[in-house]
């Protein structure tokens, strides 16, 4: 009886447990949801601080810590989706989707309640 050498046996085993093995994708470390909902009140905080130049320094930190996000994570996150270009535009279409969103919903008025609707003509 032939026995195979030790090294033998191994290197079959490396070689069909490779070609038997499924490449995984990571998960992404944040949620994409919550991904899409920072990132849009991010673009928000922008444009508001281009327009009326009233946005405070650290808004960018208020904005993670409101979702949850240290800024570590966050950085995790857009270092994800830069190394998957296609996964980065998937996600930035749901951002434009969800800003599209907000805007067509009607404007809210302050913490006393909805505003009287205006008087007919």
């Amino acid at each position: 009886m032939r026995h195979l050498p030790l090294g033998g046996v191994l290197a079959l085993v490396l070689l069909t447990a490779g070609a038997c093995s499924v490449v995984t994708e990571p998960d992404p470390p944040v949620a994409d949801s919550t991904l899409v909902a920072v990132l849009a009140d991010l673009h928000l905080a922008d444009v508001r601080a281009s327009l009326v130049h009233d946005v405070p320094p650290g808004t960018r930190d208020s904005v993670l810590a409101h979702h949850g996000l240290t800024p570590a994570e966050f950085e995790a996150a857009l270092r994800y989706y830069v190394e998957r270009p296609d996964a980065y535009l998937e996600l930035y279409n749901r951002v434009l989707d969800h800003l599209t969103e907000e805007s067509m919903r009607p404007a809210t008025s302050d913490a006393a309640g909805p505003s009287e609707p205006p008087p007919s003509p």
